[in-house]
């Protein structure tokens, strides 16, 4: 995983809230077991890039990774209709 601590000043406070966001992500998990889930951030291209449109923030992802999240969403959705 690469972290730009350049970018991000407050790297330390980001991860501690992704530890507990994991925890939520978990707990969601388990209660709702037939949910269908996509996982962006294992995608290679997960990441927030300076030269996009809106800037360099956690919130923003490049144009990259937002269409292969576009991509997962419609493609799951479709295949739940499909059953």
């Amino acid at each position: 995983m690469l972290i730009c601590v350049d970018l991000f000043e407050n790297i330390e406070e980001i991860q501690k809230k992704n530890r507990i966001l994991q925890k939520y992500y978990a707990f969601v998990e388990e209660i709702c077991p037939d949910a269908i889930i996509i996982r962006p951030s294992e995608d290679e291209w997960y990441f927030t890039d300076e030269k996009f449109g809106y800037g360099a923030y956690p919130w923003h992802l490049n144009e990259i990774v937002n269409q292969r999240i576009a991509r997962e969403v419609e493609e799951k959705l479709s295949k739940d209709r499909d059953e």
